[in-house]
């Protein structure tokens, strides 16, 4: 995925009629604020219009320490008695930790702050609405940062985002989804993950997936729960089911090729024998790919495994980069590394 930055600041559109009160006569009110915190305001004069949303300006509060007690102070501060702002987020990851699993910390932001907080799957660039009372509003602002400083915290330490991407049978795609998203939606507010499914195939008659999320936990039940519509319509006889089983491709880094197989397969005859799943790697392909294989149920049931073995050797750096035919991965020379193993 792409980097986060270690240090965040805020952006937000508000109307462009109430500028003039978060600027305070002479900027008294944003200097009375930079004063008390030692962060850096500006409202800038450009206008934006987008869809319904009247014009708009952005309030930005420049990357710091204090940047969410300065939003704070900012937006409860004004006399607007309903006050709407839209939470610019520069990376779509942070709408899955503002969410939280379940919708744990988007509740507890909105009960705490006394605000209506919303995410918008229309608006671009990504956007929290919150709507309120300006001292809710400003409380409910400060903790949405919070939030995303800690992910981004988290990721300087390394902890981070964890990811898959798998190659999925096209036919599969509009189950996933639902009418109008409606599915895909209802499964990342309940667990918290961010889900990418491009709108053409990505590899023939396949198409790629993306889920992302804080943990192997979270992103492996976004996944389950993802294809649980495509799992009733094989039941009900809606979609044919493959009589050789059905099959997902994961696009694999070069770490989690050895730790989906195992020491002398051991690995991939735990999925056998346990899950009644088959897997086989390719590392001779340009990214390696592990390709799982299965009827709809053993394979659901057997995702949480998979995926927990591949977030062991997601990012791993002491894995010789390098396959068994002395090849690097990027084409280059080397001595003998992690490549395919003893699944079918």
């Amino acid at each position: 995925g792409e980097p986060i930055p270690r240090q965040l600041g805020v952006l937000a559109f508000i109307a462009s009629k109430l500028a003039g009160a978060l600027i305070g006569k002479g900027g008294e009110k944003l200097n009375k604020v930079q004063e008390a915190t030692g962060a850096r305001i500006t409202v800038h004069k450009k206008l934006f219009t987008q869809g319904d949303y009247p014009e708009e300006r952005i309030a930005e509060v420049m990357p710091c320490v204090g940047a969410g007690e300065a939003a704070r102070m900012l937006f409860a501060g004004m006399e607007e008695p309903d006050l709407f702002v839209r939470l610019i987020l520069e990376h779509a990851v942070f709408k899955g930790a503002i969410i939280g699993r379940g919708g744990e910390n988007i509740k507890r932001i909105r009960a705490e702050s006394g605000a209506t907080v919303q995410t918008s799957d229309t608006d671009d660039p990504a956007t929290i609405h919150v709507k309120g009372n300006p001292e809710s509003v400003g409380a409910a602002v400060k903790m949405l940062w919070e939030t995303i400083d800690g992910c981004c915290k988290s990721s300087s330490q390394g902890g981070g985002q964890f990811f898959v991407r798998a190659l999925v049978p096209g036919n599969w795609v509009s189950l996933m989804k639902g009418t109008g998203a409606d599915h895909l939606k209802e499964v990342q507010n309940n667990t918290g993950a961010h889900i990418e499914i491009p709108a053409r195939r990505s590899e023939g008659e396949k198409r790629r997936v993306k889920v992302e999320g804080p943990d192997d936990e979270c992103v492996a039940k976004a996944f389950v729960d993802l294809l649980a519509p495509v799992a009733d319509a094989m039941d009900n006889g809606q979609l044919s089911a493959p009589p050789e089983g059905c099959t997902i491709v994961f696009e694999l880094e070069p770490g989690m090729v050895g730790q989906l197989i195992g020491k002398s397969g051991k690995v991939a005859n735990q999925l056998r024998n346990e899950y009644g799943v088959d897997i086989k790697t390719d590392d001779k392909s340009a990214v390696p790919l592990g390709t799982i294989l299965a009827p709809m149920a053993q394979l659901r049931g057997a995702l949480p495994f998979v995926i927990a073995k591949m977030a062991q050797g997601f990012g791993r750096t002491d894995y010789p980069e390098t396959r068994r035919d002395g090849k690097g991965y990027d084409g280059g020379k080397g001595g003998a590394g992690y490549g395919k193993g003893g699944g079918k």
